[in-house]
């Protein structure tokens, strides 16, 4: 399955990702993270085993807002907490 294609070629199968360029701008990284948050959103218990896993990455300045998060908000409430900002920026966009 593709997730972009063009310049920056991205595609899945059932066990890696892989990326046709040397590069990723931030920008095109950003989509491609929303791209698959989506697809996570409808698997949660893969999801949950997604975020369990990244803390994994704890000490690390990426995994940091995570781990702040994590320390608040369960897996489900930081799952409920995405599914409530799409729906924002959906109502932002349509111009609700």
């Amino acid at each position: 399955m593709a997730y972009m294609r063009g310049t920056y070629y991205i595609w899945k199968d059932d066990k890696n990702i892989y990326f046709y360029q040397d590069s990723l701008p931030l920008k095109v990284f950003n989509k491609l993270v929303v791209m698959r948050m989506a697809e996570l959103l409808n698997q949660k218990k893969e999801l949950k085993k997604t975020i369990k896993g990244a803390l994994e990455y704890a000490g690390n300045f990426g995994c940091s807002p995570l781990c702040k998060l994590q320390d608040k908000l369960s897996a489900e409430e930081l799952i409920e907490r995405f599914k409530k900002t799409l729906k924002k920026k959906r109502r932002k966009k349509n111009g609700r």
